[in-house]
């Protein structure tokens, strides 16, 4: 037969029936395609491979290896492989499965990992790049990435409004706490309407005021609180030490709601302007009260702002503020909605703000003093954040008070079961101002 010719040419007598057959299919396998009706006929182009081979018995062995479990096992582990990037590129960004996992899973992620770019780069070696049929097949892939990048535009569009929403939300307005109204000017020159009040010690009363020594305070409150609330909540950081204090002193507090919080009006706010108009309330204060520095304290969303401030500040030490006071503060934001679960699709954390505290606060100030508020009954922020964001403060002169019973809106008990200590915190503080 001529299959049996052309197998026998160039091999010697006493060769084998399967070496005869093996050579006529090595022949099959160099014959040029001659199929007009479908030029991508002998190509690869499933979802996972749009790869062209000479070979049409190759082309079926890859058009099955596309659905073989191997290909799944690839899909799988370039996902944790892409995972274990972010978090290696952006550790306090921990939004990977390989987050606070012991040695055994982090040996297996690994495994998964290098096993994944073998296959990947395997099938690389298939790929023809100069044939007619490879550029074409290449058309039919990068019209399949042209629609997913579309598909992602539209979940990313509202998946990014819906993420502001639940990040940043308000409530419906509230009484002054008998504090008085101030406006001050935004970031981009934003009017935004703040309150100020005064917190007198108990050794103020009965005095003149002209003997009674006043220092400024910044407090910047979270979200599903406007500056109403933000009125009692700081109160939380003065009580004690204003029962206690000796001497005839007031704090006089600042705070602001963030744009679009009421009464301020516009789009809800962004990482960009809440820690723009951040910077510009607490430069605003520093102006009222030439020579001193304020005191900054904040709450939950309110940290990532408090944090980027004393990254601003640094080296800074008298532009910044007298002391810090975080209570509930996250290590990230994009970790903290991975662990409340609302957006686990990787895909979708470009599109949320990231308030990467963590790496912020490495870049404070040495000399200003630090307190950080943890609560064990937390459900919105769990306590580890406070404790990596205490380990990794630059601070010299830091302290973590936590209560295993308080919970995220509770800043009394943290101070209350270590008193001593926020005393002696807030001595530190007044001797900076």
């Amino acid at each position: 037969m001529p299959s049996s010719d052309s197998g026998a040419r160039g091999l010697g007598e006493g060769t084998s029936a399967d070496d005869i057959e093996l050579q006529r299919l090595t022949d099959e396998d160099l014959r040029p395609r001659t199929n007009p009706e479908n030029p991508l006929g002998s190509c690869c182009t499933r979802p996972c491979c749009t790869i062209c081979s000479k070979s049409p018995q190759r082309s079926r062995q890859l058009n099955d290896w596309c659905f073989t479990p191997a290909w799944w096992f690839s899909f799988i582990g370039g996902y944790l492989l892409l995972c274990l990037v972010i978090n290696l590129v952006c550790p306090a960004a921990t939004i990977s499965p390989f987050y606070d996992i012991g040695g055994d899973a982090d040996a297996v992620a690994l495994f998964l990992c290098v096993s994944s770019a073998v296959i990947v780069g395997g099938s690389i070696l298939f790929v023809r790049r100069r044939e007619p049929e490879r550029r074409q097949a290449g058309t039919v892939l990068a019209k399949r990435i042209a629609v997913l990048i579309a598909v992602y535009l539209v979940v990313c569009i509202p998946a990014y409004y819906s993420a502001k929403e639940s990040l940043y939300h308000d409530v419906d307005g509230g009484d002054n706490g008998f504090a008085t109204e101030f406006e001050f000017e935004g970031m981009d020159g934003v009017k935004l309407k703040g309150l100020t009040k005064v917190m007198y010690s108990s050794s103020s009363s009965g005095k003149d005021e002209s003997e009674i020594t006043h220092y400024p305070l910044v407090f910047l409150g979270g979200t599903g609180i406007n500056m109403y609330g933000n009125v009692y909540a700081v109160r939380n950081f003065l009580y004690d030490w204003l029962a206690q204090v000796d001497e005839p002193v007031a704090f006089d507090y600042y705070t602001f709601s963030y744009r679009g919080f009421k009464p301020n009006t516009g789009h809800l706010p962004s990482e960009a302007n809440i820690k723009g108009d951040s910077e510009h309330i607490f430069d605003y204060v520093k102006g009222l009260y030439p020579g001193q520095r304020p005191l900054l304290f904040s709450h939950s969303l309110g940290t990532g702002p408090t944090t980027a401030l004393l990254s601003k500040f640094g080296e800074d030490e008298e532009g910044g503020p007298a002391c810090v006071g975080l209570a509930m503060p996250y290590s990230s934001m994009h970790q903290t909605i991975n662990e409340l679960g609302f957006y686990t699709p990787l895909i979708l954390m470009p599109v949320i703000d990231g308030w990467n505290s963590n790496k912020r606060i490495r870049k404070m100030n040495e000399n200003v003093p630090l307190v950080i508020l943890s609560a064990g009954q937390d459900e919105l922020i769990a306590p580890h954040h406070q404790k990596k964001q205490f380990e990794a403060a630059a601070s010299n002169t830091k302290k973590l008070f936590y209560s295993e019973d308080a919970d995220h809106n509770d800043l009394r008990t943290p101070i209350t079961l270590n008193l001593l200590e926020h005393l002696k915190f807030m001595d530190s503080c007044i001797a900076r101002v």
